[in-house]
This record gives structure tokens, sequence and C-alpha cells, in this order.
């Protein structure tokens, strides 16, 4: 599931709700490079954040964020599986845009 570019991979692999404070949903990144391995964990809102940096930056490249649900169940297991498999595509937009990588 995760894209090569050349010896990295990056895949958004799962999802974990923690509770401080109050509950939110995290998203494990996984990141393979020069023959190690790192796991980030990350909320949806410092994906949106870095969208708008790379939007603002470049224009016209081609990624898009899944949205954000205003109503409803944030933890509805579909709806958390659904905005992993967009968030793990707007990854691999990223990783695999030659003029993002270049800067």
């Amino acid at each position: 599931m995760a894209t090569q570019n050349g010896h990295t991979s990056v895949h958004v692999s799962d999802t974990q709700t923690w509770e401080r404070n109050k509950k939110y949903t995290v998203y494990k990144v996984v990141v393979v490079a020069a023959g190690k391995t790192w796991f980030i964990f990350r909320r949806y809102n410092e994906f949106h954040k870095l969208y708008e940096v790379l939007k603002k930056k470049f224009p016209g490249a081609d990624l898009k964020l899944p949205g954000k649900k205003l109503f409803g169940n944030n933890f509805d297991p579909e709806f958390i599986r659904q905005r992993r498999e967009g968030l793990h595509d707007f990854i691999q937009k990223i990783i695999n845009n030659q003029q993002i990588l270049q800067q």
C-alpha cells in the first residue's frame, strides 16, 4: 500500500482514539527511509495545516484532503477508515510531486 519514492515509503497505516481532556483520533504515519522506520502520530488538523501551507506555496499541485465531518459521529469506524484512506492518498500525492520534493 505504500508508494515508494527512491528508498523512501510513507503510508498512513492505522488509527487510534486517544483521550486527553477530550476524545480524538490520531493517524499513524509510517515512514521507511534508509533502512530505518519511524512511526508518527498526527491529528487530522495537523494534516489540514500542512495542506494549507502546501496549497499556498504550490497552488498548481493536485492535492486533495478528505473533508471535515461537521455533524454526526467523528468516531464512526467507517468515517475514520475513509478519512485514513484519504489522508494516505494525500501523503502519496505529496511524496510523488517532484516540485514539492525539490523544495
